[in-house]
C-alpha cells in the first residue's frame, strides 16, 4: 500500500494496480485465458500492467508459473487427444471401399495407419 501511494503522489491519482488485482489476473490465466484477456477483464491495459511489474519484480515469477500451469494443461489436452486419435488409426484401422475393374463396389478392406 506504500508504493501504491507513492505512485498517486508522482501522479496525481491512485494506482489501481494492487495484488488483489494481480491474484485476479493470475486466477484468469490458471482458468486459461491468454495473459491479454485476462489482464483486460480485470479493467486493466495490459501495458499498464507490465508497467506496474516492472515497479514490482516479485510478482514476476508468480505470473511466468500460472502461465506456465495454464500451458501445460492446454497441452495435455492436445497430446491425449492426438494419442487416442493416433490409437484409433493403428489399431482400430478404418474401412476403404474396393472397386472392381469395371468400377463396382466388391466390398471394404480395413486399412490401418503405417505409423
Amino acid at each position: 500500500m506504500a508504493r501504491q501511494t507513492a505512485v498517486a503522489k508522482r501522479t496525481g491519482r491512485l494506482s489501481k494496480f494492487s495484488e488483489a488485482l494481480f491474484d485476479r489476473v493470475l486466477a484468469n490465466i490458471l482458468d486459461g485465458l491468454p495473459t491479454y484477456e485476462a489482464i483486460e477483464r480485470e479493467g486493466l491495459n495490459p501495458r499498464n500492467f507490465y508497467r506496474n511489474l516492472t515497479r514490482h519484480p516479485e510478482l514476476t515469477p508468480r505470473l511466468q508459473a500460472a502461465q506456465l500451469e495454464r500451458d501445460r494443461v492446454k497441452n495435455v489436452q492436445r497430446i491425449e487427444s492426438a494419442e487416442k486419435e493416433l490409437h484409433r488409426r493403428a489399431v482400430d484401422g478404418w474401412e476403404e471401399p474396393v472397386f472392381d475393374i469395371k468400377g463396382n463396389l466388391c466390398g471394404y478392406k480395413r486399412k490401418f495407419s503405417d505409423a
